[in-house]
């Protein structure tokens, strides 16, 4: 599969956790541009100091994304606060203790968005 190697390789040439955290947010968000339908915008959010990495929308459907790679912040906060903020949205937090980096890049992100 193309993502582990995608992971051996940000392993091997971004030994930091915070160079890591950089080149997977990244990764991730091209994979999400590459994959998006026209009818879906990719943005991210920001708000005194909370964020979400990305947000996938098709109009009818929110997708707040937070990517747990390495870096440290505060990423449940900043999805709740999104979710708070934004009813109807769904939060989905990849890596860590959520959806595997290598299972999210095997989808779309119109599937990401369900």
């Amino acid at each position: 599969m193309r993502s582990v190697g995608l992971l051996a390789r940000l392993e091997k040439h971004a030994p930091s956790p915070d160079s890591r955290g950089r080149a997977v947010e990244t990764a991730l968000g091209a994979h999400l541009l590459n994959t998006a339908e026209r009818d879906i915008e990719i943005t991210w959010w920001r708000d005194r100091g909370l964020e979400v990495d990305y947000v996938v929308s098709d109009g009818r459907r929110t997708l707040a994304i937070e990517v747990a790679s390495g870096r440290q912040k505060d990423r449940v906060t900043g999805l709740a606060a999104f979710v708070a903020r934004f009813p109807g949205s769904r939060p989905l937090l990849i890596g860590g203790q959520g959806l595997a980096l290598s299972d999210a890049l095997s989808r779309s992100a119109g599937e990401l968005l369900g």
